[in-house]
């Protein structure tokens, strides 16, 4: 349903990413419900209830028409700051336990929006395969997710679906890793066994980043895409970019969703990062846009002081460019026929 427009990740360029301030929210939400091409949100779930401040204040924030993505990475990592063990692929029955507990959480979050806006506005709830696991460390195994999965997916879920979203993990060539979860193949091998047990439709989705951090390389989200795709549980792509040069606001490698390069006129752009438009267009042809769920794009502004105009401009050229890669894709397809 790509035509709707883009799930945008829009709590990592609010004001209050870090800290809250009620007025400030309204001032951003203000100037950014009046961005084009924007399908809904993606929602940050960080445990217990749908905003970490005030439920009521956020969904009265929020357009009716607007489908939402919830990702519980945010509840994930704070999880982990607490346990290092903790995830839904943890080693640890308590820590394994206590991260299903956290999806239950989010799953009455889901609810929650779902029956303020009485209707299936959450299009996908984005799971992990967390703990960190590293050859030395290993803390995360796959059949542990899929019993986690199996009891999971027996729930209600008020109409959204579920899949995982993929983090960078270990690797020859990503030995730090940023998230380090379980690998692709591994969660991809457990998406498809779900699905054939339990007639479900369990899915994965791409964050463009924590790939290229994952093979660093600006080749391996192409790649991800491509397998995930041609898996047939590709559900949804996040163009979040990476840098590689370290003396940039964004380091080398890190998972702080750089802006996209400058492209044509764009305004607001990173020149270290190294998600360009040429990779967006290369990222979205290595699937069928078709049949996947949502797309969109989380974008981190820096320093963090820039005012609320240039977080909103951030977004629109973000999504400028991606609108023209996905135009340019139909015009080819059209011209083919």
């Amino acid at each position: 349903m790509i035509e709707k427009g883009f799930i945008v990740g829009a709590y990592t360029s609010s004001p209050n990413l870090f800290g809250w301030d009620m007025s400030l929210e309204k001032e951003f939400f203000e100037k950014f419900n009046k961005v084009d091409n924007v399908r809904g949100l993606e929602i940050p779930f960080w445990g217990e209830s749908l905003h970490p401040n005030d439920d009521d204040y956020f969904l009265s924030l929020l357009k009716p028409e607007w489908e939402h993505v919830i990702t519980c990475v945010p509840g994930t990592m704070k999880g982990l700051e607490l346990d290092p063990w903790f995830g839904l692929a943890s080693l640890n029955e308590k820590s394994r336990n206590n991260a299903i507990e956290f999806v239950n959480m989010a799953c009455h979050a889901t609810g929650k929006l779902v029956n303020h806006f009485n209707k299936n506005c959450v299009i996908a709830v984005e799971l992990t395969s967390s703990p960190k696991t590293l050859p030395d460390a290993i803390k995360g195994d796959a059949e542990k997710l899929h019993e986690s999965l199996r009891e999971i997916c027996r729930w209600d879920w008020h109409g959204a679906k579920l899949v995982i979203e993929h983090c960078d993990s270990y690797s020859e060539q990503n030995k730090d890793p940023q998230k380090g979860f379980l690998t692709l193949n591994d969660e991809l091998q457990i998406i498809r066994r779900i699905n054939e047990e339990q007639n479900v439709q369990l899915g994965l989705t791409i964050n463009w980043g924590r790939s290229a951090i994952e093979g660093r390389n600006i080749d391996e989200p192409e790649n991800h895409v491509a397998y995930a795709s041609n898996c047939g549980v590709l559900s949804g792509v996040m163009f979040s970019g990476v840098a590689s040069n370290e003396d940039s606001l964004y380091g080398a490698w890190r998972d702080l969703h750089a802006p996209p390069q400058k492209a044509f006129d764009i305004q607001h752009y990173e020149d270290s990062s190294l998600m360009s438009y040429d990779n967006i267009r290369k990222t979205m042809n290595s699937c069928e846009i078709k049949e996947i769920d949502y797309m969109g794009i989380k974008i981190l502004p820096l320093p963090s002081k820039l005012p609320i105009s240039n977080r909103i401009g951030i977004n629109k050229d973000a999504i400028t460019l991606i609108r023209k890669a996905l135009d340019e894709m139909t015009e080819k397809v059209r011209f083919k026929q």
